[in-house]
């Protein structure tokens, strides 16, 4: 209950830092925990192409010609 009390009086964007942070910890725990390299492997691929994708829109990128 602290770790929500402390949420009271930040902004929106601390808030919103502070839930996905408290969201991905067990996610990350369940996947930094699989034993299986296959599952991991694909894990990490999958991760890759979501990066990839994100790079993709970022508009700040340049554009190649």
């Amino acid at each position: 209950m602290r770790g929500v009390e402390s949420l009271r009086g930040r902004d929106f964007v601390a808030t919103q830092s502070r839930l996905t942070s408290i969201f991905a910890g067990p996610k990350q725990l369940v996947q930094q925990s699989q034993t299986d390299p296959e599952v991991r492997l694909a894990e990490l691929q999958r991760q890759r192409r979501g990066i990839d994708a994100e790079m993709e829109r970022d508009p700040r990128r340049p554009h190649q010609v």
